[in-house]
């Protein structure tokens, strides 16, 4: 059942067919000997249940949170373990516990050379295990202590003191914070999406004036496209994305690609997967702010019942936005910090989304 996922040649393990699996419970860490040994693909359900676990309360998932987590896992969970595998290489790690060799915590880092950064995307442990240094010593397997000489370093992490801590002693600094919010559309907006003879742009116009806002979609008509992404407004450009993962998105999870113009030129670029919107980029607030709320027209007209958002704490304009058009229908459901080495790696936040979940720069 081995199949090409087509990227980068990765191949998928037949396991990753499979639902991912429960860890089974963990009573005597602190006799449980545990051993590191790099990551394999096989690996990933393991992975992705542990990642899962660690914001959930302690306790069995009842078999509706576990079909929850199989649906997130077969729609995007998979095939982002498949891509993160074969963008990492051997710099990741796992660690693992008792004779079945179960799977207790992992980490993974993907390294740039051509633009010297290095990220760590994801370092979890099982809850059972977190006072073992079990994450410190996955942490060490891929990254130095000291940040390499010309390199830059960012980590998207755990708002937790001992996870901050950690990162601090690993070169990094509080650069901001992100928060993912859940929004439901105004009662009124499927109404007004439900002329088909009317454009997407004059139904954003009528969801403009359902909610008094002031952006002006009529300036900046909604192009979508899968043009290269090497447009004068590009996300290398903005020093982003260089692992690539907005082709990702729009080539394995089927995500339609969209652009702002402004006079001829691109303005801002962004992603959405169904009612997950981001990655985004705006070359100001205002036209990010735009791209966006387009998005978010586009996902009411196709029936999305709510749209979740990784959203930089420093896009205030974005959160205000959010804030006076949702209103009770926002909830902020999780959030992370942004640790880097370098304070210029933030300097684009304030107009930016981050991909879902925020795995990559």
């Amino acid at each position: 059942m081995a199949w090409n996922d087509g990227v980068d040649g990765a191949t998928e393990h037949p396991s990753l067919a499979l639902p991912p699996a429960e860890l089974p419970p963990v009573t005597t860490p602190q006799i449980t000997p545990v051993r590191l040994r790099r990551m394999e693909l096989a690996d990933s359900p393991a992975a992705f249940v542990l990642s899962e676990i660690a914001f959930d309360p302690p306790g069995a998932a009842t078999a509706e949170e576990h079909a929850a987590r199989q649906e997130r896992w077969s729609r995007q969970g998979r095939a982002w373990h498949s891509w993160l595998h074969a963008r990492a290489g051997d710099n990741a790690w796992v660690a693992t516990s008792g004779a079945d060799d179960c799977v207790v915590g992992y980490a993974r880092a993907l390294r740039d050379p051509a633009r010297r950064l290095e990220q760590l995307t994801e370092l979890y442990v099982h809850p059972a295990f977190q006072r073992g240094k079990v994450g410190k010593a996955l942490l060490s397997a891929v990254l130095a202590e000291q940040v390499p000489q010309g390199w830059r370093r960012v980590i998207v992490a755990h708002p937790s003191p001992a996870a901050l801590a950690l990162y601090y002693r690993w070169g990094t600094l509080p650069l901001g914070a992100a928060w993912y919010v859940v929004t439901r559309p105004h009662p009124q907006l499927r109404s007004s999406f439900a002329g088909e003879g009317r454009s997407l742009d004059e139904k954003v116009a009528l969801d403009k004036q359902i909610i008094q806002q002031g952006v002006r979609h009529d300036s900046l008509p909604l192009a979508s496209s899968n043009a290269p992404y090497d447009h004068p407004f590009s996300i290398r450009r903005e020093g982003v994305g260089g692992w690539g993962q907005l082709p990702f998105v729009a080539t394995h999870l089927g995500a339609t690609i969209s652009q702002r113009q402004r006079d001829g030129e691109t303005v801002a670029w962004g992603a959405r997967c169904g009612g997950e919107i981001g990655p985004l980029w705006g070359a100001t607030p205002a036209d990010a702010l735009a791209l966006t709320h387009a998005q978010m027209a586009e996902a009411w007209q196709t029936g999305a019942a709510q749209l979740g958002l990784w959203v930089p704490a420093a896009n205030t304009t974005l959160l205000r936005w959010l804030r006076e058009t949702s209103g009770p229908r926002l909830r902020l459901c999780s959030q992370v910090m942004i640790m880097g080495s370098d304070p210029a790696l933030a300097e684009h936040l304030d107009r930016s989304l981050l991909t879902a979940p925020p795995y990559v720069w």
